[in-house]
């Protein structure tokens, strides 16, 4: 039977990751079943709570430039699956993806797999048919257990820990530090973009003989010589001028800093001039990373924070950025995150908070939300909305006809962002 990849999607959502227990076993045996361990490109595995994004968009805009036939893969999406498969930065097709579903569920048998575990052995099917010269993959949760780690990566990267995921991950730092730091490998190196990051880390590299190189420490971020540019001190003691990048917040310097580092340390097999490496940092965009659009005269700003972490770099960009704006939030998140850590550290730029019923099951109700910030806020401030694109038809009015500056925040999950960017035809 020949399946439309709508049709394969629909048959993905079925598989129940609650009911499997997490482990390598499973995705292993179908991964050598297939023969996804032979003629392996380079690989560049990325972990970590924020950030991984950034790095993958970095490191594939940089390999692309320099000429590299550059794979990469991230999760989740926003509006197509297809944008989790990329080849230079373009989506694979449809017809690519169902014949690698198609491959991938022929080689399983009878082994159950999960929904992530199914398309990230599809994506390496798609890039080793492709072939391409490298692969940079990002890590769906934790790393240690995550599909991802079937294969030895060349360059682990751990761009940040805080705690998220708590039911798979731990509420523990430590634990955290040490289910990312499960992606190194012997012999290879390990970039850390956390100048504090857990100990967890340095000693699990320290035991397994792996070569971390930590932010702060072993190479970072230094001031430039004007303010369209800064440094990264990398390993060897030189240093690299890169431009102010173009995906928006200060910690961008430091996620910048961590992929200039991984294409020197892998320089001997990936050679890359530092032009290409400019260029992508300030040419990278993606999608619901502090992404600002212009609705008529109203600002409206889209982060895919979801975790207190990011909420709390998202409050920082914001003063920074916009440092007498207030904005109207257009907020939904799941119900299983930190509601305060969420919404508390964004009081100082929000003066509205409009909360959305997402469609989705594991959603936090508006109600619920709405409750929360009533605690902080007067009632006449809070208003609760059924779905997001009422949330953000009234927040894009109250913002066009409030004196003052002010914008629409639209954040809290990537199910928030991407509906609000099918509102707004983005």
């Amino acid at each position: 039977m020949t399946r439309s990849l709508s049709q394969w999607l629909a048959r993905l959502e079925e598989l129940h990751p609650e009911e499997i227990e997490l482990g390598l076993d499973r995705v292993q045996e179908v991964m050598l079943r297939a023969g996804l361990n032979e003629n392996l490109p380079v690989l560049i595995t990325v972990a970590g709570t924020n950030g991984k994004g950034s790095v993958v968009e970095y490191l594939s805009h940089a390999l692309s430039a320099a000429g590299y036939k550059v794979g990469s893969y991230t999760s989740p999406h926003l509006h197509r699956f297809n944008e989790r498969i990329r080849l230079n930065g373009k989506e694979v097709a449809d017809t690519t993806l169902c014949e690698a579903f198609t491959t991938i569920d022929g080689s399983r048998q009878q082994t159950e797999l999960t929904y992530f575990e199914f398309t990230t052995l599809a994506a390496m099917r798609v890039f080793l048919d492709l072939p391409v010269d490298v692969a940079v993959l990002e890590v769906g949760l934790g790393g240690r257990l995550d599909a991802v780690n079937c294969w030895d990566t060349d360059c682990a990267v751990v761009t940040s820990i805080a705690v998220d995921h708590e039911a798979w991950l731990g509420r523990d730092r430590e634990i955290i530090g040490y289910e990312k730091a499960g992606i190194a490998r012997p012999g290879k190196p390990l970039v850390i973009g956390e100048a504090d990051c857990p100990k967890s880390i340095i000693s699990h590299a320290t035991a397994i003989a792996a070569q971390p190189y930590s932010i702060g420490k072993d190479f970072m971020v230094e001031a430039g010589q004007d303010e369209g540019s800064f440094n990264c001190r990398l390993p060897d003691g030189s240093k690299l001028k890169l431009p102010m990048p173009g995906l928006s917040g200060s910690h961008q310097r430091s996620n910048a800093a961590v992929a200039a580092t991984v294409l020197h340390l892998l320089a001997p097999r990936l050679p890359v001039e530092k032009i290409h490496v400019q260029a992508a940092i300030e040419d990278a965009r993606v999608a619901g990373r502090l992404q600002a659009l212009q609705v008529d005269e109203t600002l409206v700003l889209l982060d895919v924070a979801h975790n207190p972490a990011a909420a709390a770099r998202l409050a920082e960009s914001l003063i920074d950025a916009y440092p007498n704006q207030n904005f109207v939030a257009v907020f939904a998140a799941m119900a299983d995150k930190d509601l305060p850590g969420l919404t508390d550290k964004l009081s100082v730029c929000v003066s509205h908070w409009y909360c959305a019923d997402l469609d989705i099951e594991r959603a936090l109700p508006a109600a619920q939300a709405a409750s929360h910030c009533n605690l902080h806020y007067p009632q006449s401030s809070v208003e609760e909305f059924n779905s997001v694109q009422q949330a953000l038809d009234a927040a894009l009015q109250l913002a066009a006809t409030s004196p003052g500056s002010k914008g629409v925040l639209v954040f809290g999950s990537f199910f928030t962002v991407a509906d609000a960017l099918t509102c707004l035809a983005v």
